[in-house]
């Protein structure tokens, strides 16, 4: 490995994006048909032939990805620059990044397996990284860390008035937009108790997506004449047990995928590659009518626009921006609490030891 190459960090990388988008980093698109006139003449344009390069068999000329043909739908893999530009990256190419698409019939993707065969060049890269499509399903955030409740019942169990701290915060027991700690939880005062609105998972097809740890502070007072009142105060500490795994959406929802790390997060896969070798092997995704959580094919394909229609800041600070939609990019929660970015296609990247 020569000095230069030692300190850089993607020497190639395709994203791919389906009908389907993927990064080589490579991508797969819109999902599209072509009809056989439009069709470049080049090798990923497949029409359910069933033919293929060799499966085990490296190519040292190019890294590339491309849909494995499997004999049963068309479909066509091309850079993101234009119909008839293949998806591949010179093996002699330093440093680069591309998009590339793959263009397949809906209900294909939906009623068939998919499979990427992938081709890493002997002695391009010393590890390969393979990064899923997948986004946020539901709203995801970090809920308040400490509230406080002031509750005054009647005698007759009325609530007379009450009063809330969120994080330092006071104002009325009750949603208020206008106050950024008072978005993120629902209070019931006639049982003094909060809920965090990101967790739905008492709803149809909700999940808990509310993480962190709280302190809740439930001070009552009882009204009971001519008798003095009654005062009671109860701390307790508590978690808003988020579980991570149902907040997502994508090709990680299914069998496919199944690498998490310890908090749920999504994993990425990677692979060392010997000074002597190269890879080209194929990674499956089982077809999405056979599965538990099947959806649409968005599952699979990530269809969307980056023209400025998604565009949104961060809470906090105002000084972070985004184009990508929320659930790709969201930045942060309601209240300025940081939140990971997922990945908006299927990422192949070419990595040295120093990245």
């Amino acid at each position: 490995m020569d000095s230069n190459r030692r300190h850089r960090k993607y020497l190639a990388s395709l994203m791919l994006a389906i009908g389907i988008l993927a990064v080589l980093s490579s991508s797969f698109g819109c999902s599209k048909s072509k009809s056989s006139s439009e069709q470049a003449s080049i090798d990923d344009d497949d029409g359910g032939s069933g033919n293929n390069p060799p499966v085990g068999n490296v190519d040292d000329n190019d890294f590339w990805v491309r849909l494995y043909d499997n004999g049963v739908f068309p479909y066509h893999t091309h850079k993101s620059t234009g119909f008839s530009d293949s998806c591949k990256i010179s093996a002699s190419t330093s440093l680069s990044t591309i998009d590339c698409i793959i263009d397949a019939n809906e209900l294909d993707l939906y009623y068939n397996d998919i499979e990427f065969h992938y081709n890493v060049p002997t002695g391009m890269c010393d590890y390969f990284r393979i990064t899923p499509y997948y986004f946020y399903n539901k709203e995801i955030g970090t809920g308040p860390s400490s509230i406080t409740m002031n509750i005054t019942f009647d005698e007759n169990n009325a609530v007379v008035s009450h009063d809330c701290v969120v994080d330092g915060v006071a104002g009325p027991c009750s949603h208020d937009d206008s106050v950024p700690e008072y978005t993120e939880v629902n209070f019931d005062v006639s049982t003094a108790s909060v809920t965090c609105v990101y967790d739905t998972s008492q709803t149809a097809f909700g999940a808990n997506c509310c993480f962190g740890n709280y302190t809740l502070t439930q001070n009552i007072t009882r009204q009971n004449p001519p008798d003095p009142d009654t005062f009671s105060s109860l701390v307790t500490y508590l978690d808003w047990s988020g579980t991570l795994g149902q907040c997502y959406g994508g090709s990680v929802r299914t069998s496919g995928w199944t690498l998490r790390t310890t908090s749920g997060a999504i994993a990425s896969s990677i692979q060392y590659i010997s000074n002597d070798g190269g890879l080209n092997k194929t990674l499956s995704f089982p077809a999405l009518i056979d599965e538990a959580n099947n959806g649409a094919t968005m599952t699979y394909s990530n269809y969307y626009t980056s023209t400025g229609l998604h565009n949104h800041v961060d809470v906090a600070t105002g000084t972070l921006s985004s184009s990508a939609p929320y659930a790709i990019e969201p930045i942060d929660d309601r209240n300025g609490s940081p939140i990971s970015s997922t990945n908006e296609a299927y990422t192949f990247d070419c990595l040295d030891k120093a990245y």
